[in-house]
């Protein structure tokens, strides 16, 4: 969990933001998920995506 700031003029106030950063690795059949993962890459998720958070990348390895 990475915690940082930002200043709104319109509330006058600082609001604060934070998120989850690192690594996820999952198993299985994803195929049905794919669509859904990829566009989430493109259009990022959460309530910060205006703020440039909510940001991720899939990859895919073979064992």
């Amino acid at each position: 969990w990475v915690d940082w700031e930002r200043y709104s003029a319109r509330q006058d106030a600082r609001m604060a933001l934070g998120g989850f950063v690192g690594t996820a690795t999952f198993e299985g059949d994803l195929a049905p998920f794919v669509p859904f993962l990829r566009l989430g890459e493109i259009v990022h998720l959460g309530k910060g995506i205006s703020f440039g958070l909510g940001k991720y990348h899939v990859a895919a390895y073979e064992v």
